[in-house]
């Protein structure tokens, strides 16, 4: 049964990463939520003058020096609050120098990712849940509640803190959960109950 469910692994994480491309290039929901900047020229020289270092930015920050007292900390926050409601507000993923976008490593990696996410997801439907899911689609419904967890906890965690579109959070979810059913079809086919 192990070979069985290595392969069903296997097979899964190849489906997710497969539905992840057919997802990324050919259907148009890869681009909901998501703008490109108006004067991007403009922005980009300011980013390039201003932020050396590639980082995940928030903003407003508070602006705080390295060993601040309890009370610069609580001042800080206060004002990184009102600046806050007042905006702008945002987070900011940067790298100054760029890179190739869809290169071998990244590929490689989401593969090697996708894979892993198949064998784990195998492991635990043959571990704790085959034999209570007695029919393909109950197993199949498994692998797609598995894929709502991440989308819940990720996705509607940085649509409510972080402001991300909510189009964007909805349509995030929706793959996540697809992907975990490609992934789900070849498992829920070869893990069966004894």
């Amino acid at each position: 049964m192990m070979k069985r469910t290595l392969l069903a692994g296997l097979l899964g994480g190849i489906a997710m990463f497969a539905w992840g491309s057919v997802s990324h290039m050919l259907l148009p929901i890869s681009e909901i939520g998501i703008k490109e900047i108006p004067n991007e020229a403009a922005m980009l020289e300011a980013m390039e003058k201003n932020l050396a270092e590639p980082g995940l930015y928030l903003f407003p920050g508070m602006g705080l020096p390295p060993n601040a007292t309890p009370e610069q900390q609580k001042a800080a926050w206060n004002k990184a609050m009102e600046k806050h409601k007042t905006g702008p507000a945002g987070v900011l993923v940067y790298r100054p120098i760029g890179g190739e976008a869809l290169s071998p490593t990244q590929l490689l990696t989401e593969f090697a990712s996708n894979v892993m996410i198949g064998l784990l997801a195998a492991l635990l439907l043959l571990l704790h849940a085959v034999n209570s899911l007695p029919s393909f689609w109950h197993r199949l419904l498994y692998a797609a509640l598995l894929g709502l967890l991440p989308g819940l906890a990720i996705s509607v965690s940085y649509w409510n803190w972080y402001g991300f579109p909510l189009d964007y959070t909805l349509v995030t979810i929706f793959n996540e959960c697809a992907g975990f059913i490609a992934m789900g079809a070849p498992q829920a086919w070869l893990i069966k109950p004894e």
